[in-house]
């Protein structure tokens, strides 16, 4: 039998803190140099392509021998190929960029492998009735570039547009075991979505012109307990986790600077 997961009811608040970041960058950027040690600072222009997934699936199980029950597998995914042209900043140990309209992201429920119990004779059978999940592309939505620690981060958060179908389509926490990631499928207004990337913010400012910073981020496990792992080649980490609930998802991030 299932054991119910708590559904998320995440905020904005993580890109929040990356367009925070970016508006630091920008007025250390007003410094003079007489002020003090002031580090040095790069700004250029740079296109951001996020694309990739990622999905889940869920469990619901109340078939009984005799009885009204239900079964099917609620599958949910994320589908994004984002891009976007940024003014990038950084500073010191601060990287910021923030991109007002990103688009290019879409959000698909389906519901499959469904079953019926019910009563038997001289009982009469009980209607139930089908659930279903609803399918679209989101609105436009904020995305920023900062930096996360020793790395940095690609951050999405929803502030409107549809929304995913309450009760069968919900859509189940994903907590991570370790890392900066914060994972949704964005599939309600306020959702958000963090990708980290083992990049160093020094690369940033170092960065050439046309040269590119390429990453990949790979989710995969156990909803409640999602293995997150990054980097330019990353091995295979094998078959999901048995359970309920597992989360399989892969995102490509290319940054190039323009000039």
């Amino acid at each position: 039998m299932l054991r119910m997961i708590r559904v998320r009811r995440s905020s904005t608040s993580t890109l929040a803190a990356v367009a925070a970041t970016a508006a630091a960058v920008a007025a250390t950027a007003l410094v003079p140099a007489s002020a003090g040690a002031v580090p040095k600072l790069a700004t250029y222009r740079a296109s951001v392509v996020v694309q990739g997934g990622m999905t889940t699936k869920l469990r619901h199980d109340t078939l009984a021998t005799c009885a009204p029950g239900q079964a099917w597998l609620s599958t949910n995914t994320v589908d994004m190929d984002v891009r976007a042209t940024v003014t990038v900043r950084a500073v010191g140990d601060v990287v910021g960029a923030r991109a007002r309209r990103a688009k290019g992201i879409e959000h698909a429920g389906v519901i499959s492998d469904y079953q019926e119990s019910n009563a038997c004779a001289p009982a009469a059978p009980v209607r139930l009735t089908r659930p279903s999940c609803r399918t679209f592309t989101l609105p436009t939505m904020p995305m920023g570039l900062g930096s996360q620690g020793r790395s940095a981060q690609v951050a999405f958060g929803r502030t409107g547009g549809p929304s995913q179908a309450r009760g069968a389509c919900d859509v189940p926490r994903i907590t991570t075991t370790a890392g900066s990631a914060d994972l949704s499928l964005l599939e309600h207004p306020g959702s958000g979505l963090v990708l980290p990337f083992d990049v160093s913010r020094s690369s940033f400012r170092t960065l050439g012109r046309g040269k590119k910073l390429i990453r990949r981020l790979r989710v995969t496990g156990e909803c409640g307990a999602a293995r997150v792992r990054t980097g330019s080649a990353v091995s295979s980490l094998g078959p999901l986790d048995h359970g309920d609930c597992t989360v399989d998802g892969t995102f490509n991030v290319e940054i190039t600077r323009l000039r």
